[in-house]
């Protein structure tokens, strides 16, 4: 009886020690993986935060360069043939307004940026009429179209740089001279668009 009770306490002994040995183990294989682990989820997050600062300098970069250089261009066509002289002209479909500097409801466009601009006219008229178009900056004229023909329906285009301060505007006016603008919607003419080449 005696002997059975030693040999329970001993095995009993063998048992818990090594169960504590299997814990130690399990513990210290359990801790490392998880070392392992979280040493390669902190070089995936080291990876993502030197893209995100790549990206980050990228974006300032795109930043700057557009406010160094805006896009800035507009096209808008008029839709009414316009009778009568003097007066100023409203483009009023607008077919392409980047930057917005175009209003078609006033007929003017206004600098957004100091810059050198390009602006285009094109006016039309009908057989045995003329037109003369002026582009105005500010109160100074600044160019000039002329159209008409004593027999066909004639459509006549011109280029124009001008330089610009922010907050200019610019628009087209119809000279004392002549008698009417001939508006096909059709064929999308007559046009007035600009477009900044650079800022100064």
């Amino acid at each position: 009886m005696l002997l059975s009770v030693v040999i329970l306490i001993c095995l009993a002994s063998v048992a818990t020690g090594q169960e504590k040995r299997i814990l130690l183990e399990d513990n210290y294989y359990t801790l490392v993986a998880r070392l392992d682990a979280l040493e390669k989820q902190v070089s995936r997050l080291d990876g993502l935060e030197q893209h995100v600062n790549a990206v980050e300098a990228e974006l300032a970069s795109l930043k700057q360069n557009v406010k160094n250089n805006p896009k800035v261009v507009f096209m808008a066509e008029l839709t009414q043939t316009v009778t009568g002289t003097n007066h100023h002209i409203y483009f009023d479909k607008v077919t392409l307004n980047e930057g917005n500097a175009y209003n078609p409801h006033h007929g003017t466009f206004v600098a957004p940026v100091n810059g050198t601009y390009q602006f285009t006219i094109t006016t039309c008229s009908t057989g045995g009429h003329y037109n003369i178009l002026d582009l105005v900056a500010n109160t100074e004229v600044v160019g000039r179209v002329t159209c008409g023909d004593t027999t066909y329906v004639e459509c006549t285009s011109n280029t124009f740089y001008v330089i610009l301060n922010s907050c200019d505007d610019v628009y087209v006016r119809h000279q004392a001279d002549g008698d009417f603008i001939y508006a096909s919607g059709r064929l999308g003419l007559p046009v007035f668009g600009g477009v900044l080449l650079h800022t100064n």
